[in-house]
């Protein structure tokens, strides 16, 4: 057939994509996609072994199709992928050769680039958009590598036109030389500026590359594990980082597709549909996730984890997986358990010492308020002498002495174990210090509703504080106590913050700091 018409004969063809892999389901999809993208431009052929390849390439090549992209799984009966891809390349090099495989090894890739100048490699399973892409830039390749053989075979053909008619277009006009050397210029500058569009395409590839590199070794050194995984009970993961083994003890192949077992075997039954709701409701109200539950690893040993992800939606709003990462917080989780017995343990030895205290001071006060009422019916007596009645007066202020000792230390254990302070009884003390002449001014106040309602909480008195007390009674304006007493009555349960102002404002110094360091504290 002359060129001319095999021209013509190929433009009613369209060009041949190839597709092989001895999985049906796998080449059904691939087809699909492929039909969807490039059905169009495209014829979409399809062969189960490496065999069968051959043959149809035969056969498109025989019939005038071309075949611009062959895309081949590696583990196939009979010829492998990189056989067959190698067989290809020797008998139609300029056909360019994609590996889609999940199974190849690092030499039968490098065979395939070797002897099959293997344009590029996809692991399964593949992502949809990175497929299109690439064969997009595949055909894109093709198509450009063919354009440029076809000018360089025009520039050929048309210099050895000019050299032959040389001889004989010497006696034509000089214009007619001038013509001829504008077209060379002409396509010498098509030439360079088709070079110059391969160098940029190939520095796109090259960055493309570099990128790919640069988020692999980001994934690689990430702590814990990165993952995608489809919203489903088994959470069938889809892709996991090399941290998987690390932190559970299966490598990420046992797990992807649920190959050897799901996700969800991994997770403690008791955290499984508290997992699930969570992540539910945040991808109902498509807002990022974050988990903290219990994993059991390979060994047997239960870890906790923390875990934050999103879902991935299209732009249609359909979900399309579940991005995230993992994080081993055993460590965390065991400190803040230590730290919250050794609390515990805190709190109730403070809670024995003061039943403790409470106890020895009732032990203490019985006797002693025994001895001091003997005391004070003895002073009544008439018939003492004046040396037995100044050894009256030493036990009774002894005894007043040592009673002030157990009231002081009764209110620091209850200030120390946490105990709510009512204000009527801090103000019964304050009367009951000192300057008994002011008992009746001060109960007559202190029996008011809302004094008895008023609380004062304390976490923590100091031990002077009644020492403090005692002396601010001698200090006490009586007038001044008397309206605050009034202000706090009008404002019947009045905050923390108004207490402190009417305190301030009367200027009771000693009542002022007493409040002060209770509520910071």
């Amino acid at each position: 057939m002359p060129p001319e018409n095999a021209m013509k004969h190929n433009c009613m063809k369209k060009p041949a994509i190839i597709c092989v892999d001895d999985e049906e389901f796998v080449l059904t999809g691939l087809s699909d996609q492929l039909s969807r993208y490039f059905g169009d431009a495209y014829e979409i052929e399809v062969a189960e072994t490496g065999h069968d390849a051959l043959k149809l390439v035969e056969e498109l090549f025989d019939e005038g199709v071309d075949v611009p992209l062959v895309i081949s799984d590696h583990i196939m009966p009979g010829l492998k992928g990189d056989e067959l891809l190698a067989a290809i390349h020797q008998q139609h090099p300029n056909t360019l050769k994609i590996f889609l495989t999940g199974q190849a090894t690092s030499d039968s890739v490098g065979n395939a680039v070797n002897n099959a100048n293997l344009y590029r490699y996809i692991p399964k399973p593949w992502d949809e958009t990175d497929l299109k892409l690439t064969i997009s830039e595949a055909l894109e390749s093709y198509r450009q590598k063919k354009l440029l053989c076809q000018q360089e075979e025009l520039l050929r053909q048309s210099l050895d036109e000019e050299r032959h008619a040389k001889t004989e277009l010497q006696r034509l006009n000089d214009s007619l030389e001038e013509r001829i050397r504008a077209r060379t210029r002409e396509l010498e500058g098509s030439n360079a500026q088709l070079r110059l569009e391969i160098r940029q395409r190939q520095q796109l590839e090259d960055a493309l590359r570099e990128s790919q590199r640069s988020l692999a070794t980001l994934i690689h050194n990430l702590p814990g594990l990165a993952y995608r995984c489809r919203n489903d009970r088994q959470w069938t993961m889809e892709f996991m980082s090399e941290g998987c083994l690390r932190l559970t003890g299966y490598p990420p192949e046992d797990l992807i597709h649920n190959a050897k077992l799901s996700y969800i075997d991994l997770i403690h039954p008791d955290d499984c549909d508290r997992i699930w709701n969570e992540v539910q409701l945040a991808l109902i109200e498509k807002r990022p996730f974050q988990l903290m539950y219990r994993l059991i690893k390979k060994d047997g040993a239960v870890c906790w984890v923390w875990e934050q992800g999103q879902g991935i939606f299209s732009e249609h709003g359909d979900l399309l997986a579940l991005e995230g990462v993992i994080h081993d917080v055993t460590a965390q989780k065991l400190a803040e358990q230590e730290l919250r017995a050794a609390k515990e343990a805190a709190e109730a030895a403070n809670h024995a010492k003061s039943v403790f205290l409470s106890s020895i001071s009732h032990e203490l006060r019985t006797p002693l308020n025994i001895i001091l009422g003997f005391a004070q019916l003895l002073e009544l007596s008439q018939d003492l002498s004046p040396k037995h009645r100044e050894y009256l007066q030493e036990i009774l202020s002894s005894s007043k002495h040592l009673h002030l000792l157990i009231e002081r230390l009764l209110l620091v254990s209850k200030a120390q174990d946490n105990k709510d302070f009512e204000l009527e009884p801090l103000l019964e003390q304050i009367k009951s210090l000192e300057h008994l002449e002011r008992q009746t001014f001060l109960s007559d106040h202190l029996q008011t509703t809302a004094m008895q309602q008023l609380t004062l909480e304390l976490t923590q008195l100091p031990p002077l504080t009644l020492q403090s007390l005692q002396h601010a009674t001698r200090l006490i304006d009586l007038d001044a106590l008397s309206a605050l007493i009034d202000d706090i009555r009008q404002q019947h349960q009045p905050t923390a913050d108004a207490l402190m102002k009417l305190v301030s404002h009367y200027q009771f110094d000693i009542l002022h700091q007493l409040l002060e360091r209770s509520l910071s504290v």
